[in-house]
């Protein structure tokens, strides 16, 4: 579903905020009349864990281990937690700002996976744990896409590794859990008002609000969120609007209930962490020369004097105009009136030297400033969503106890890629004559008005994707404590029976812009691209101006002659899946020798059932596929599996020692993706090994954990675009509909060698990963008004098996692939059959040339193997400390935290292949090529002051949190080329201060 930003809604929001906890304010000694009521309050069940156990920066206790609350210092698996008073001192206002301080996950700032199609900057989810892969993003431990903010959470949790109790069907590397917020009836009215801002012009409004109603029978809470985040670069924005209602009702003695909405919309544009390919600095060297093609000569003086200049040929390919002949739009933005249709000069703008066997970020400012996003507007994303969750707890006993929840999302994407990252990079006009019109080879040359000119082209590419995650879960504990019978040598058992019920349907459509009617260019094919190319002619102040240029690309709009934005290009059929899963699980905790011996075991059996719909007719008049009326296959695809996971505690006779262990496995049905041969993908899998020890020192001031850690992802999908690029280079040049074995062979009577591949975005590879390590978290609090919390995490994480199911399916066709080498890249739409060329291999326009160009990204893949995960970092560090000083400045705390992380693996040196010299030369996995370390500092200052508003009692708080405090600004390089050579390069993020005040009642 596509929205229209509202960009005063967000003020008008905040107001209404405001204006609804002041008169909250007002109506306050009404309400809490109501509370003063001495009754018997609903007993904390095993399904509940209280933030008020919690001792500063360390949580007590959690659900994240057991699915039952359980104390955190008999809990095996390693598990994080972020409570509240540590996500306010960092002044973290989602998940993604907390994650930068974790223990072992990286944000998406930190890594997000290579996404030509805008995946990364699309999704609010992405992260790596361990090195290897995302956590699965659980709300309350089911599945969510939403991304948790602070305004509701009330605490984050991090499970790093597989756990089949928390969930069986999650990515092998762990689970990042949000827990919200609840209202409580035994506590006075309560809540906060708060308002955020920065340097880079961000404003952001909050507010929260417990009422207690009646008593101790029910409460509500409502919290809102209004934020306009920026950055440094321009444009990049985050516009989001939540609205948080939960009620809490105890109508029987012994029976709860809690329910929460939550209805989020969010407006973001999202810069690429890689800075755009710097396709000018060859050319500007070189004099910016300008070409014409009529004659082939080339101009350094705007037309006074012509000349040859052959060595520009490694600058410009002025190889004329080729099959490239598309309409493209021209001048300042889309829509405008100026916009013109030519033909394309045949790559004559793309001025990086090609001569060089890569291309390069940029990074000098002095050109164009590497602070604009030139993706920019062009470059949108539209999230909306809600969830409802209903959870129904009821105690039977002291013992017993039934918890029954239900939890619905529903959540919808819409995403414009004006400018696809992928083809994009700043580049010149080098044409110093208009192409010629549409349908003519030859006329009179017009000057080009935009000669010389900067600019950034691609193509557009959008996509809308809804999905509806529906589950329902029954869980039923019991405690079983034979001290209770005088038999205490026989333990204290905690048992958990749970039952779940899930379903997720997802709908996803990729659009392009074609041309229509008379602007097709050769006739129509229901299969062939005729993608319109999208050009802006840039405004950049350091290089004088330019008035009738843009700073950065403006918001997308279609061409102004006839054409389509649909999915009719091959690549571009409707996915509609829907999966059903059914999982049973049994978890039981025991505790011998007083406690000081914990045993918690596992097992969970899971079966999930997939179902596909298939897309073929398309309306006669747009040619876009139809969707209405389309049904699922009711043939499924089943995969079941069992997981099961050992956890040991052991406290030792030493007070200050305890012992862990831990091992669980992981299922991650994947039924809704294919692989090569259009069947389903196996599921993928997993196994973590911790072996840990637990230190309490000085009096239990001090608390750490040390693991160490093995962790492995087998068969599981790959969403990183470098490795699904070659799908369509291989698979989709020869075995697709229109690849060009398919049509030789048919043409031939080969049929027998004809072998289709549906090459779309459901066909997925996938890549098994290894990591290994030690880590720490320890906290100290060594005075009440002092809290420390240090982190340390050495990752060894490297590929085992890259893309294989692609590796096996090139095994299989390729001696067939072989007869047809001989034949001309697509010349297979010519009528005639071709003649055979038997000097194939030196023949850029051959079949075979081409195949094997794209088989070098899959040798590529074999030699990875053995290599470190893309960007692993082996070491990674934080220190946060916190103090809150006393007496005449007891409302002041000041805090730091300092960041460390080693220099991170971009490539390898290469070496001979040994087999064939000839063939492209391997990476050299003993010659790692490394980047940068990085070395943070933040620092926080904060100050509370008491006043009354009316007959009320308030706090006002201000804190001022610094970010990279020493400005460690710059470029850190994340590719490099066999000899050294950095290719690419992301920006680091500047100092940034954030100002928050909020109002506490």
């Amino acid at each position: 579903m596509r929205i229209t930003p509202n960009n005063g809604c967000g003020r008008t929001a905040f107001l209404s905020y405001t204006a609804l906890a002041l008169s909250s304010l007002i109506a306050s000694p009404f309400l809490q009349a109501q509370t003063d009521e001495d009754e018997e309050i609903f007993e904390l069940s095993p399904f509940t864990v209280s933030a008020e156990s919690n001792k500063g920066y360390r949580a007590t206790s959690t659900l994240a281990g057991t699915r039952l609350r359980t104390d955190m210092k008999d809990v095996a698996a390693p598990i994080s937690v972020f409570t509240k008073e540590l996500l306010e001192d960092l002044a973290a206002s989602n998940s993604q700002e907390a994650l930068l301080y974790s223990v072992n996950v990286e944000n998406e700032n930190e890594y997000a996976p290579d996404d030509g199609e805008g995946e990364s900057v699309a999704s609010t989810t992405q992260t790596r744990v361990r090195g290897i892969a995302a956590g699965t993003p659980t709300r309350g431990f089911f599945k969510t896409k939403f991304r948790s903010d602070q305004y509701n959470t009330e605490t984050l949790t991090i499970a790093r590794g597989p756990s089949a109790i928390l969930f069986g069907l999650g990515s092998p590397s762990g689970v990042i859990d949000s827990s919200t917020l609840r209202a409580f009836y035994d506590e006075k009215q309560s809540g906060s008002v708060g308002l955020r801002t920065d340097n880079n012009g961000s404003l952001r409004g909050s507010f929260d609000l417990n009422v207690p109603l009646i008593g101790d029978k029910l409460a509500v809470r409502v919290a809102g969120m209004d934020q306009k985040l920026k950055t440094f670069k321009d444009p990049e924005f985050d516009d989001e609007q939540r609205y948080y209602l939960s009620f809490t009702a105890n109508p029987l003695e012994n029976t709860q209930i809690r329910a929460s909405y939550e209805d989020m919309s969010d407006y973001r544009v999202r810069a690429r962490s890689i800075l755009m390919q710097d396709r000018i600095t060859s050319w500007i060297d070189a004099g910016k020369p300008l070409f014409d093609y009529s004659t082939g000569l080339w101009t350094t003086d705007d037309g006074a004097s012509w000349q040859e200049m052959p060595a520009l040929s490694g600058y410009v390919n002025d190889g004329g105009i080729g099959y490239q002949d598309r309409v493209y739009m021209a001048d300042g933005y889309l829509g405008s009136d100026e916009t013109v249709q030519a033909r394309v000069w045949e790559n004559t703008g793309l001025s990086w030297d090609r001569t060089l066997p890569v291309q390069r970020s940029f990074t000098d400012d002095s050109i164009v400033p590497t602070d604009t996003n030139f993706t920019g507007l062009a470059s949108t994303t539209t999230l909306k969503g809600d969830i409802t969750n209903v959870v129904v707890e009821h105690k039977f006993t002291d013992d017993l106890y039934l918890e029954l929840a239900y939890n619905n999302e529903n959540y919808d994407r819409d995403q414009h890629e004006g400018i696809r990252f992928g083809l994009a990079g700043i580049e010149a006009d080098a044409n110093y004559y208009l192409p010629y019109e549409v349908g003519q080879t030859d006329g009179d040359l017009a000057i080009n008005p935009n000669r010389g000119r900067y600019m950034v082209e691609s193509e557009y590419l959008g996509y809308t994707q809804q999905t509806e995650l529906e589950a329902t879960r029954a869980t039923l504990s019991y405690n079983l404590d034979f001290a209770k019978i005088e038999k205490g040598w026989l333990g204290n058992h905690n048992i958990a029976l749970m039952y779940q019920k899930e379903s997720e349907d997802n709908f996803k459509i990729k659009r392009r812009m074609l041309n229509q009617g008379d602007y097709w260019i050769g006739e129509f094919d229901e299969d062939g691209l005729n993608n319109i190319k999208t050009r802006y002619y840039l405004d950049v102040p350091e290089l004088g101006g330019d008035s009738d240029g843009v700073a950065f690309p403006t918001t997308f709009k279609p061409a102004p002659w006839d054409n389509l934005i649909g999915s009719i290009a091959g690549d571009g059929i409707p996915s509609m899946t829907r999966s059903e899963v059914e999982g049973k699980l049994f978890v039981t905790q025991s505790a011998f020798l007083e406690g000081d011996l914990v045993f918690t075991f596992g097992y969970r059996e899971d079966e999930q059932k997939s179902y596909r719909a298939s897309f073929g007719d398309r309306n006669p008049v747009t040619q876009e596929f139809i969707v209405d009326g389309i049904d699922l296959n009711p043939d499924p695809t089943v995969q079941a599996g069992i997981t099961r996971n050992h956890g040991l505690v052991y406290h030792t006779p030493l007070e200050w020692l305890s012992l862990t262990y831990n091992r669980s496995n992981a299922f991650n049905p994947q039924g809704n993706y294919l692989d090569w041969n259009g069947n389903s993908l196996p599921p993928g899998s997993g196994l973590g090994e911790d072996y840990g020890i637990n230190l309490k020192l000085f009096e239990g001031k001090l608390h750490a954990k040390i693991t160490k850690y093995s962790n492995t992802s087998i068969d599981n999908v790959e969403f990183d675009w470098y490795y699904e690029e070659p799908k369509w280079g291989v698979g989709g040049n020869m075995d697709a509909s229109w690849g060009m074995v398919s049509v030789y062979a048919e043409r031939l009577g080969n049929t027998e060698d004809i072998h289709i591949v549906e090459v779309n975005d459901d066909v997925r590879a996938t890549r098994d990963f290894e990591s290994s390590g030690y880590e720490m978290e320890l906290f100290y609090q060594p005075t009440p008004q002092l809290d420390i919390r240090f982190t340390l995490a050495k990752t060894e994480a490297v590929n085992l098996r890259v893309v294989p199911l692609l590796q096996e399916y090139v095994d299989e066709r390729y001696s067939t692939w072989e007869k047809y080498f001989g034949y001309p890249a697509w010349g297979q739409w010519d009528t005639d059959m071709p003649e055979w060329n038997d000097d194939w291999i030196n023949d850029a326009n051959s079949t075979g040339y081409g195949l094997l160009e794209a088989l070098n990204r899959v040798e590529e893949f074999k030699a990875s193997e053995g290599s470190a995960t893309t960007r692993g970092r082996k070491w990674r560090s934080n220190l946060i400390a916190n103090y809150r000083f006393q007496n005449k400045l007891e409302r002041l705390s000041l805090g730091g935290a300092a960041r460390w992380r080693s220099a991170d693996t971009i490539g390898y040196e290469s070496m001979e292949n040994p087999i064939n010299p000839a063939a492209p030369r391997l990476s050299d996995l003993s010659r790692p090529i490394k980047g940068s370390e990085i070395f943070e500092m933040d620092a926080w200052l904060s100050y509370s002051m008491p006043f009354t508003f009316g007959q009320h009692d308030l706090d006002w708080e201000i804190q001022l949190n610094i970010r990279n405090l020493l400005d460690e600004s710059g470029f850190e390089p994340i590719t490099v080329y066999t000899d050294g050579t950095y290719t690419a390069y992301t920006q680091k993020t500047p100092r940034e201060f954030i100002l928050s005040s909020k109002i506490r009642f």
